[in-house]
C-alpha cells in the first residue's frame, strides 16, 4: 500500500473485499498507533465494494496518522448495516 501515484489519474475502482482491505491498510500503521496508545477497533463486513483500493487504503493510513500524533485517543472503523457499502470513521483525541 506504500505506492503512491503521480499525476491526476481517474478512479480505478474495482470489487474489493472491504474487511481485508481495512485490515491491510491499518496493519502497517498499526505498530506505531498501538506504541502511542492508539486503540484501534476494528468492524467490519466483509462485503465487497466497488471502490479505488489505493485512495481508500491511503484515506485509512491517513487517519491513523492524525490520531498517532495526537499520542493517544482512538480510531475506530466500523461498516454500519447490512452490506458493508458505506464506513463510519470516528477518532477520539485521548483524555487530558
Amino acid at each position: 500500500m506504500r505506492a503512491s501515484r503521480a499525476g491526476t489519474q481517474q478512479l480505478q475502482r474495482e470489487p474489493v473485499a472491504l474487511a481485508a482491505l481495512v485490515d491491510e491498510a491499518l496493519l502497517e500503521h498499526r505498530p506505531g498507533a498501538l506504541a502511542r496508545g492508539v486503540a484501534l477497533e476494528v468492524e467490519v463486513d466483509d462485503a465487497v465494494v466497488h471502490v479505488d483500493r489505493f485512495l481508500l487504503a491511503r484515506a485509512l493510513g491517513t487517519f491513523v496518522q492524525v490520531v498517532a500524533r495526537r499520542h493517544g485517543g482512538s480510531l475506530q472503523v466500523r461498516s454500519p448495516g447490512p452490506g458493508g457499502t458505506r464506513l463510519d470513521i470516528d477518532c477520539a483525541a485521548a483524555a487530558s
